[in-house]
This record gives C-alpha cells, sequence and structure tokens, in this order.
C-alpha cells in the first residue's frame, strides 16, 4: 500500500497537477502532496520550502480547500463507521469507486474544457 499510494501521488502531482491546477501548480501540487502524505503541518512546510514569502496564493487555495475538508470530515468519518462495520469495507469501497467514476465521467461527457497541453522541458 506504500509503493502504491507513493505513485498515486507522484501521480497526481506530476500529471494530474498541471492540467487540473490553475495559476502556481506546482505550489499547490506540491502542498497537495504534503497532505496526501502525512499531516496538514508536513504540507505547509512543503508549501514554505517552494515559496517562502507566501507569494503564489497556494496558501490561500490550501486554506479554503481546509476550511471545506475539514468541515466534512469528521461527520462522514462518523457517518461511515457503523457502515463499514456492518457491509463491510469492500463493499463501501466499491460503492466509493462507483461514485467517484462517475463524479469523473458524467462531467467529462457532458462537456469539459480542455486545457492546453503541458510542455516538459
Amino acid at each position: 500500500m506504500l509503493i502504491l499510494g507513493l505513485i498515486f501521488n507522484l501521480w497526481q502531482v506530476m500529471w494530474m497537477a498541471p492540467r487540473v491546477l490553475s495559476g502556481a501548480w506546482f505550489e499547490k501540487a506540491l502542498c497537495e502532496f504534503g497532505q496526501g502524505t502525512g499531516p496538514t503541518p508536513t504540507a505547509m512546510l512543503l508549501l514554505r520550502s517552494v515559496d517562502p514569502e507566501l507569494e503564489t496564493g497556494a496558501a490561500e487555495a490550501f486554506a479554503l480547500k481546509m476550511f471545506f475538508i475539514s468541515l466534512t470530515m469528521v461527520p462522514m468519518l462518523t457517518l461511515l463507521s457503523p457502515i463499514v462495520a456492518s457491509k463491510g469495507a469492500f463493499f463501501v469501497l466499491c460503492v466509493y469507486i462507483a461514485a467517484m467514476l462517475a463524479l469523473i465521467v458524467i462531467p467529462r461527457a457532458v462537456a469539459w474544457i480542455r486545457r492546453p497541453e503541458v510542455k516538459w522541458i
């Protein structure tokens, strides 16, 4: 799981972030990488290492994201714990994957604004 988690987070930073995040995509992606691989202070330390004066606006975007995520995280964990205990983790994982695929496929099928291709050196 450690290797799969690292591969997934690196894929998000190297492939997905330049296409999804606008503006200072690398700073935002590094902050999200820190959040995905550790606690929130790790994310902020990584952000401060690439943007010490916080000039890019990545800190504000991360703070806004955490404001909405924190409001939903505790209630979701409270609601999902009994469902996982009664139905099993595999059932909850399948429902979660189906919901996430629907959130990805439906907007893509309806209308998707393509961002310009990212050119690497």
